[in-house]
């Protein structure tokens, strides 16, 4: 059970906690709000949270817009390393967006 809570976004380290409120709200309220948050918020986020939440994004984004998400889910993979642990998820979703 151990392993699959540190594969839960909430728990990756890199998010001060002054903005997990505002990423709860921005999640909430879907894709368009997500990345506004991405975009005023980024430069604060470091990762392996930063490619948590960009995942969560793509499979936001990608209903509407399949081409931005293969493009995100593309830069969170390249920058990634094996040994994130951010990357189970990434092989979890691989298939669909690459």
């Amino acid at each position: 059970m151990a392993g699959c809570r540190q594969r839960t976004p909430a728990v990756l380290p890199g998010l001060p906690a002054s903005l997990e409120s505002s990423l709860q709200t921005a999640q909430k309220q879907g894709a368009a709000s997500l990345k506004t948050w991405l975009k005023n918020y980024r430069s604060y986020v470091t990762d392996p949270r930063l490619a948590a939440i960009e995942l969560d994004y793509v499979v936001l984004v990608s209903p509407g817009n399949p081409q931005e998400a293969k493009q995100v889910f593309a830069a969170v993979k390249q920058r990634t390393p094996t040994n994130s642990l951010a990357y189970p998820r990434i092989k979890q979703l691989e298939k669909t967006y690459q």
